[in-house]
């Protein structure tokens, strides 16, 4: 909105900044800060999604494991937020703030699913902790919610290979500049938010892939991971 602006003259709330100090300058950023996430609230989102019932939460928990402590300690913090920003019901507060606003209240969240993706860079036996990790962050109404672990373009094949004469699960797909398939082992992903013992290892690592090609007969669509379950839960209970 900065850099590209609505046409016409910008209104005063769009010239704003953070600012740590207090005072009159601060008062005033900040009252301008508000009144442009309102205008954004009245006048896009509402009018853009205050009538969808389904929701899709996205989160890349694989590369945060794989960045470290710190890049992790962000996720819960940021899908609290988001679960907190939905609306699981509609109160006797939410139809006067409507009324005030010469408006209905929007709808309520049916159903949300809480997606971590690239779940086709691990190994198909760690995808079931991919989608508990991100269970286990994320706290809201059973009913109405639900895990996966999924990908939307596939990158990756599921192989078996066998290290020390024992099967390892593992994926293979075309690293990103180079020419041929490689085989890779990721590693674990761990069920629940890992301890300290996690982070003084590296035990996941995650190659860069490129997207496998569809069928040449274009009848099987764009490989995907996870999507057919994914859409049985958002839509089970109105088909």
């Amino acid at each position: 909105r900065f850099l590209m602006p609505p046409p016409g003259a910008a209104p005063p709330f769009m010239q704003f900044f953070p600012w740590p100090g207090r005072g009159a300058l601060a008062d005033l950023l900040r009252a301008r800060c508000d009144a442009y996430v309102e205008t954004v609230r009245r006048d896009l989102v509402s009018h853009l999604f205050g009538d969808m019932d389904r929701l899709v939460v996205l989160a890349d928990l694989l590369s945060a494991l794989h960045q470290g402590r710190a890049a992790f300690a962000d996720a819960p913090a940021a899908l609290a937020a988001a679960s907190g920003a939905l609306r699981w019901g509609r109160s006797w507060t939410d139809w006067l703030a409507a009324l005030a606003r010469m408006e209905l209240p929007p709808r309520a969240i049916g159903r949300v699913a809480f997606v971590a993706t690239k779940a086709d860079h691990v190994a198909a036996r760690q995808r079931g902790n991919l989608a508990a990790l991100m269970r286990r962050l994320t706290s809201v109404p059973e009913a109405a919610s639900a895990a996966f672990a999924a990908a939307s373009v596939r990158c990756t094949e599921d192989v078996v290979e066998t290290l020390g004469g024992r099967p390892v699960s593992a994926v293979r797909g075309r690293i990103i500049g180079e020419a041929r398939p490689a085989r890779s082992y990721p590693g674990e992903v761990p069920d629940a938010p890992p301890d300290a013992a996690f982070w003084q290892h590296r035990f996941l690592a995650l190659p860069d892939f490129e997207p496998l090609r569809p069928p040449e007969d274009g009848r099987g669509g764009v490989p995907q991971l996870g999507l057919d379950s994914l859409l049985a839960f958002l839509l089970a209970d109105i088909l």
